[in-house]
């Protein structure tokens, strides 16, 4: 199930790396944070999404900015490791609005 936001990139972290588990090449992340306000109770939301792989972090930089406008679409996806769960918005499209 794919879902979407419209917010604000609030902050774009920095580029994470690290060699696969296999020891077949690297991997490459970045994280980048959009807040919203909440249409109902006018609060403020802050999602912190993920973008993987070499293509998709060269985007991120290529395209968007902070305090730029955008429509984040993105899953929902949790991992268990040793008993503790761990949840992630990976972002597969941004557009700037």
């Amino acid at each position: 199930m794919a879902l979407e936001i419209t917010g604000t990139i609030e902050t774009i972290l920095p580029i994470e790396t690290g060699t696969k588990r296999d020891g077949s090449g690297d991997w490459k992340k970045q994280q980048l944070i959009v807040t919203n306000y909440d249409g109902f109770e006018g609060k403020k939301q802050i999602f912190c999404f993920e973008v993987f792989g070499d293509q998709k972090v060269e985007n991120l930089n290529k395209y968007n900015k902070e305090g730029q406008n955008v429509t984040v679409e993105f899953n929902i996806s949790t991992n268990e490791h040793n008993g503790k769960y761990y949840t992630s918005l990976p972002a597969w499209k941004i557009t700037t609005n």
